[in-house]
Parts: C-alpha cells; structure tokens; sequence
C-alpha cells in the first residue's frame, strides 16, 4: 500500500497530473450547470494545458534548500522533468489558443493573475516581485483557480454573468479560499525561513482558524443561493465539499502529509465535479 501511495505521488501528484484533471473537471462542471451552447472545444484542453504549464514553472522555481519535504526533494532531483513539462504546457496552451483567440482579452486576464502568483519566485534581476510573496498570494490563487474555471467559460461563451452566475462564483471561491488557508499552514514554517508572509505567520491561530470558518460559511450561503433551486441532489453534491473541509480542519492544520494536502485537499477542490459528471442530473 505504501508502494502504491509512493507512486501515486512521483508519476500523478508531483507532477501536476492531478491538478490538471481538477481544473479540466471544474470547467466541464462550469459548462454543464449552465448548459453552455457554443463553448469552443479548445476551451478545456487550453485550461489543462495551461494549468500544467503555471504549475510546472511554479514547482520548478521553488527552492529546494529551506525545505526538507518529499515533494520539495522530489523537485529538486526532477527539474528537467518539470522542464519538460512546462514546455509541453506551454505549447499547448499556445495551440489552443489559436481558436481562442478572439476571447483574447478574458484570456489575457487569466494569463496576468496566474503569473502574479508566481512572479515573486522568478530569480530575475531587476524583478520588482522577487521574494515579496504576501498574505495577498492566498487571495490571488482562489481568484484564479475561480475565475479560469468558471468566469473564464461564461466569458468564452458569451454568457451573461446572472445572479446564479454570481453564486456559483462566490461558492466556487470560497472554497477554493478555505483550502488556501489550510496549505498556508502547511507552509509557514517555510514561509517564516523564507520571510514570506502569510495568514498563519501574521495571525494566530485562532484568527486564521476564524476565517477559515467564515470562508465556508459564506460559501455555505452562496451554495444555498445557487444550488437550492437545482434541487435537493445536485445542492447536496456541491455543499459536500464545504461539510468535509469543515470537518478535517483540526487534522489538516496539524498534518504535513503530503497525501493530505496534494492529494485529498487539492482534490476536495474538484469533488463535486467530479460527482456531478459520474451521476446523472
């Protein structure tokens, strides 16, 4: 079994795999609950493509000798498999946007908030974001993860931003932004060597433990808006996600497991969509 877990992490988790199907999930939970018509079918292949390209650059730009976890060593002895990865991300996101391409200006907007997240890591001369990663990185990742996976369809096919339109968003948000807080307690102690501020390295506990809880209860509510009118199934499917996080809280602040964080947490992200395409609605 721990072979089994061994491998997972190395040939899916480590390198982005998982994070890839998360977003392709997301974006077809996106077009499905809102019967998208005419979203081009380049939409989805561009979100995996370029969600293995932001976080192959990202895990590639970490540095590996203010950490000892196993997924740092696993980046620090796989560069040139990131490398190779981004490269293939980066082609192709550059393939599919080329059908994409008179939704430019939605895409463009993506593009800049995903690179802002990783901008401080980038060792540049004369880079002005290098090593002034804030409290601000927990909001931008929830914004972006938000918006590529569900504004960014409705954009692309022209639809009008309605009030369930707004729900979604904001429960989509907010638990993405609840799932942040926790994998910023997993990073603190690295973030404190680095002199990078987050949540847990500016508030107590308690505070953090405050918003963390906020955070899902304001996506407790934007669920109740939204999904309620769908009907008691599919408004029960997309608030599980919000019962579990709630409930592993007091685990996850203490875990640093990597199986708990890169592979049950990021894919607590993902788990109603996942539902919602394997079950009929």
């Amino acid at each position: 079994m721990l072979r089994l877990c061994r491998h997972l992490l190395h040939f899916f988790i480590y390198p982005n795999l998982l994070l890839v199907l998360c977003s392709l999930l997301m974006g077809k939970q996106t077009i499905d609950l809102f019967h998208l018509k005419g979203v081009n079918p380049a939409l989805l292949p561009f979100i995996a493509s370029a969600t293995l390209c932001s976080y192959s650059l990202h895990w590639y730009l970490t540095p590996s000798h203010l950490s000892s976890s196993p997924r740092i060593a696993w980046n620090s002895t796989h560069k040139n498999q990131l490398q190779l990865l981004f490269f293939v991300g980066i082609f192709g996101s550059f393939l599919f946007f080329i059908p994409l391409k008179d939704h430019f200006l939605a895409i463009g907007i993506a593009v800049v908030i995903a690179f802002l997240y990783t901008a401080p890591k980038i060792p540049a001369s004369g880079n002005p974001l290098h090593g002034k990663t804030m409290v601000g990185k927990t909001f931008l990742l929830a914004s972006t993860w938000m918006y590529v996976t569900t504004l960014l369809p409705m954009l692309v096919s022209e639809q009008t931003i309605t009030p369930p339109a707004a729900w979604f968003c904001g429960s989509r948000f907010c638990l993405i932004y609840s799932i942040c807080i926790l994998f910023d307690f997993k990073d603190q102690e690295d973030d404190r060597r680095q002199g990078i501020q987050s949540l847990p390295t500016l508030f107590n506990e308690e505070q953090v433990r405050s918003l963390y809880y906020l955070s899902l209860v304001a996506f407790t509510l934007c669920t109740v808006a939204f999904g309620m009118p769908l009907g008691l199934r599919t408004f029960s499917v997309l608030l599980l996600p919000g019962c579990i996080a709630a409930a592993i809280y007091p685990h996850a602040i203490r875990s640093r497991s990597d199986l708990t964080y890169y592979v049950f947490l990021d894919g607590l992200m993902a788990l109603s969509s996942a539902i919602t395409l394997i079950l009929p609605f």
